[in-house]
């Protein structure tokens, strides 16, 4: 058994809360939490005993689990659950249950992965970051990615986290929408014509819909009366033989579900709609229909779904002969590039190097069509892909310098271990081992690993372009005097594409030491001049420095 762990950085926002000074000066708690580190024990037959530390109480944790195959994918395998004061999480939690990994047994722990992480959502889109680390692979910190579609399978990212199916490995799409109206009545024989309307529920585009048909005929009687007597007869006369009403239990007739009087036949094919671009709604005729028997139709979406390329042999070997030479052309607003003879339908990260930055840093994704044919591309002059990223976008760099003679490569960009960084990443930068999600079972992930000893994970140094193997120093704390809050909002930004958490200290006229202090916003507009807070100077000296930051409580996804 591989136990996985995680260390999850978030955002503390700045709320508002006390107007008066006598209530901020407080004690700040430490600004980031160790590394969680999660263990997995086998109890009795068909049990598990979770064991992961240190939390954050108040906090909502969840497990995932994942098969150590390249095509495994993170899901949910737990409720979650809440930091308690102890900063330590113990649990048993049965096997084999609904909603739970399929094929997860005692027998078969060893050939999964399992990580604890904090489940907030950072960026407000409805995934938890956690999620988004390890199963989309977008940005948690910005973006609205729970709608996005990735695969093109009309399931976006919120129903495939829902669904427990991998948001970057097309499935079958959902149903389409069929209704169904009766046209005029035609003869007696109850023979008429009926219009179906077919509505496609958006997304990608079906090449076709296959419109299919279940007739209905009426149910047999059981138990059917015996034949009444004539009248005149003993028994005999309009209400002989009627058989008894039962007796009616209660909460009748609610409580009791009524038999359906028809019986559905098997669906048959009946036709096909052809689809056309902006076109959300099709009809269609069917005749010969009994209206009385009420056949059901239903349409099904046929989609060519794209194939995805893969390698014949997962290894570090494999992945390295995967890199592609890349010609690049200098523009007038950035470089064109060229990767020459991609594997069809391979998924592909491209990195950037140059004469002062020599390590490797991800310039984008891009999917390649059906041949091996050159695939163009273009990046900015910092060497960075801003459009054109499929199936997974990286978020936008601010703070890079233009690169000075860039070189480009570009190499497998599938995540095969589920730690988060691309295979050709890890071989590349990291030296991590690419089919293993935590090299040297340290007991954390890869993709969380702190390589440097500065508190970043690969994980976040890999999305923001910055060195894994190199500390990565804070911004020079800055104090301001009487400022305004004009000055304060200038210097809140640390011009860093890290996501680095403001701290501030005051320093009140008549007083010798910086304090500490909660819901900054909120107090400097309250010890300002309300009335022209752009101008007129506060009676206070600010400290602003920046920390790297943690799991905090707040609005947890699927959870308190």
């Amino acid at each position: 058994m591989k136990p996985g762990s995680n260390f999850i950085n978030r955002l503390r926002p700045l709320g508002m809360l006390t107007a008066f000074v006598s209530w901020i000066v407080l004690n700040v708690e430490g600004a980031r939490a160790a590394p969680i580190r999660l263990t997995i024990q086998a109890k009795g037959t068909n049990q598990v005993e979770l064991t992961f530390s240190p939390v954050v109480p108040e906090c909502f944790y969840q497990v995932l689990a994942r098969t150590n195959g390249p095509t495994g994918h993170w899901i949910p395998f737990t409720g979650g659950f809440i930091g308690g004061s102890n900063k330590t999480v113990t649990a048993t939690r049965d096997l084999g249950g609904p909603g739970l990994p399929r094929g997860l047994t005692v027998a078969t722990l060893g050939h999964w992965n399992f990580v604890a992480g904090y489940w907030g959502d950072s960026d407000d889109d409805q995934l938890p970051d956690l999620y988004e680390d390890l199963v989309t692979r977008t940005d948690p910190y910005s973006g609205d990615d729970g709608y996005g579609d990735p695969d093109g399978d009309n399931w976006n990212n919120l129903q495939e986290m829902q669904n427990h199916t991998d948001p970057l490995r097309a499935d079958l799409p959902p149903e389409a929408q069929v209704t169904q109206a009766y046209m005029s009545i035609t003869n007696t024989n109850r023979i008429d014509k009926m219009t179906l309307t077919v509505h496609n529920p958006g997304g990608r585009l079906p090449d076709y819909f296959v419109l299919a048909r279940a007739d209905r005929t009426l149910r047999p009687q059981s138990n059917a009366p015996p034949s009444r007597p004539p009248p005149g007869q003993p028994g005999g006369g309009p209400l002989a033989n009627r058989r008894p009403r039962p007796e009616r239990p209660v909460g009748w007739p609610f409580s009791i579900p009524r038999e359906d009087q028809m019986i559905t036949g098997p669906f048959r094919v009946i036709g096909r709609i052809i689809t056309s671009p902006d076109v959300q709604d099709y009809t269609y005729v069917e005749t010969n229909v009994d209206w009385l028997m009420r056949p059901v139709f239903r349409a099904r979406a046929h989609f060519a779904l794209q194939p995805r390329g893969s390698l014949r042999q997962l290894d570090e070997a494999a992945i390295r002969q995967t890199l592609l030479s890349v010609k690049a052309v200098p523009t007038t607003n950035g470089y064109n590039l060229s990767v020459i003879n991609p594997l069809p339908y391979g998924r592909y990260l491209l990195l950037e190097r140059d004469r002062n930055v020599p390590q490797w840093r991800a310039s984008g994704y891009f999917t390649v069509g059906t041949n091996s044919d050159p695939v163009p591309l273009h990046t900015d002059f910092k060497g960075m892909m801003r459009e054109g990223q499929s199936p997974i976008s990286l978020p936008e760099v601010k703070f890079l310098a233009d690169a000075d003679q860039p070189e480009f490569t570009a190499g497998w960009g599938e995540d095969s271990d589920g730690d988060g960084l691309p295979d050709i990443y890890e071989v590349l930068v990291t030296k991590t081992d690419p089919t293993n999600a935590d090299t040297g079972n340290t007991g954390v992930l890869d993709g969380y690993k702190e390589m440097a000893g500065d508190g970043w994970s690969n994980l976040e140094k890999f999305r923001r372009r910055v060195d894994p193997l190199k500390q990565a120093p804070p911004p020079a704390p800055v104090v301001l005097t009487q400022p305004i809050m004009w000055e304060v909002h200038r210097a809140m930004d640390p011009r860093s594409n890290l996501r680095y958490e403001p701290q501030m200290q005051i320093r009140v006229a008549g007083t010798a030491k910086f304090q500490p202090i909660h819901q900054a916003w909120w107090t400097l507009y309250q010890m300002s001049d309300p009335h022209d807070p752009q101008h007129v100077r506060g009676n206070f000296d600010l400290r602003i420095f920046w920390t790297i930051p943690g799991p905090h409580p707040r609005q947890s996804v699927g959870g308190p």
